[in-house]
């Protein structure tokens, strides 16, 4: 199905937007920077201030946005089920990770288990218009070690499942390449080539600082090569400004900061572009900008299709 119809925004608007966002990464940038990325991005041009910040020249910014990836392969198991992501080409895919999913006879929540997400995952792959698999709840009776949740999430996704499945991995399973992609073997197919899975993660506001676990976990992705889907989720009177322009413009430069950090480690691996701006009210319903995704289509864009809390079906997925 293609998209790109809805343009709320004037091309003017767009460059105001794209102009400021890159003025605050090269004189704000990103605090508390890990060394596992200062080791890609000093050598690749970014600058480390004496107050810990680092800064991402324009030029830099400008040059990884010409090299990252406009369009991929989106792998399957089943090679029946590839598809090519990039242009105007939109796709559908669960998401959410849960923690309680309603039972629909006694209309009460209980914790979401494994056999949920198999459930789910066989459920997603009789139907047409779901073209990719991401993980809808978490297995409650694993939270205890994550390291055993999500081996089991991702057997369980990639046994209930034909099509890609995008999941969000410990650093200590992504660097084991051959375990990650042997779950399970017969489905395995050429890796990195042919990676049949996403990293997924939701960064928090990345302007303040640098959430340890993202960005080591999307290094490590990079390395192994698997694309990356990136979701940067600030919310609107809460963790960026009120007015919507200026959590547009926050969120457009912390999601540029994730595509230059991916293209650093590996230049031109896949990242889906996820600006998720938020309203602080989620019974609303929907982040604030999806319809901005389109302006920066020189690369796929990622985004929700309803963040509310208002319905009553929402905490299943």
């Amino acid at each position: 199905m293609p998209g790109g119809a809805y343009k709320p925004l004037s091309e003017d608007d767009i460059r105001r937007i794209y102009d400021t966002a890159l003025d605050l990464l090269e004189n704000i940038g990103i605090g508390d920077p890990i060394p596992e990325i200062l080791r890609y991005a000093l050598p690749g041009g970014c600058v480390l201030g004496d107050d810990n910040r680092l800064r991402f020249p324009r030029a830099l910014i400008e040059d990884l946005i010409d090299v990252s990836a406009k369009e991929y392969i989106c792998y399957a198991p089943d090679p029946r089920f590839d598809k090519e992501v990039g242009g105007q080409k939109v796709y559908f895919s669960t998401a959410g990770e849960s923690v309680s999913i309603l039972e629909y006879e006694s209309q009460s929540y209980r914790p979401t288990t494994l056999v949920d997400l198999y459930d789910a995952a066989r459920l997603a792959d009789t139907l047409e218009h779901i073209h990719s698999f991401g993980q809808p709840f978490i297995a409650a009776e694993y939270s205890h070690d994550l390291y055993v949740h999500d081996m089991n999430i991702a057997y369980a996704e990639l046994a209930g499942h034909a099509s890609h499945s995008r999941l969000e991995l410990l650093k200590s399973i992504i660097s084991n390449p051959l375990l990650l992609c042997s779950i399970p073997t017969w489905v395995k197919r050429r890796v990195p080539e042919t990676a049949i899975l996403h990293h997924w993660r939701l960064p928090h506001c990345l302007t303040a600082e640098i959430w340890r676990g993202q960005c080591a976990g999307d290094g490590q992705a990079g390395r192994v090569g698997l694309v990356v889907d990136v979701a940067v989720a600030p919310q609107a009177g809460a963790t960026s400004p009120a007015a919507l322009a200026g959590t547009l413009v926050q969120c457009f430069a912390e999601t540029l900061a994730c595509m230059a950090i991916v293209n650093l480690v590996r230049p031109g691996l896949p990242i889906n572009f996820g600006m998720w701006p938020f309203i602080s009210d989620l019974r609303t319903e929907h982040s604030v900008a999806a319809a901005a995704r389109k302006p920066w289509s020189w690369r796929p864009p990622f985004n929700s299709a309803t963040t509310s809390d208002s319905s009553p079906v929402r905490p299943a997925g």
